[in-house]
């Protein structure tokens, strides 16, 4: 029972989960395994480089039993950076968007920013069309990027 694809012996409730664009163990994801995505866990954190657009790395993590970091003050920033610069490179994208309301910028669990880094003139909206927030690993600081950009991304 809850077999997800009767046509194919290897697809079943419980099976391992491969890197096939499929959900190989019919629990709703495809993919659901670390690997599949490059990640490496760190204090907690899961590291992924594979990029990706804000919207599908927020699928990811909750499709690991995780969401898109939060980044509540200083020290977490900090830890997030310099993890994420070892580990990823480049900037990655953290739980931040205004997807809601233009300007509004909360978390994807949709909690209110209390701590914020952003960098100089950030976030801008620059085009009409940042909604959704990046890490800086260079920096520690925060930007406001196109939520298609393919970027590296944290989970908590």
């Amino acid at each position: 029972e809850g077999d997800c694809d009767d046509s194919d012996d290897a697809v079943f409730p419980g099976a391992p989960e491969a890197c096939n664009d499929r959900d190989d163990d019919c629990d709703g994801f495809v993919d659901d395994d670390p690997s599949c995505w490059d990640c490496t866990e760190q204090s907690g954190y899961l590291f992924c480089a594979s990029t990706q657009s804000w919207a599908v790395s927020d699928e990811v993590c909750l499709s690991l039993g995780r969401m898109l970091v939060t980044l509540d003050d200083a020290q977490e920033n900090e830890l997030i950076r310099a993890n994420a610069a070892a580990l990823v490179g480049g900037h990655v994208w953290v739980g931040l968007n205004d997807h809601e309301t233009e300007g509004e910028w909360v978390w994807a669990d949709g909690a209110a920013l209390g701590f914020t880094a952003w960098h100089s003139g950030e976030p801008n909206d620059y085009g009409a069309g940042e909604d959704c927030g990046e890490l800086y690993v260079n920096y520690g600081t925060w930007n406001d990027a196109s939520c298609g950009s393919g970027l590296g991304f944290v989970c908590e």
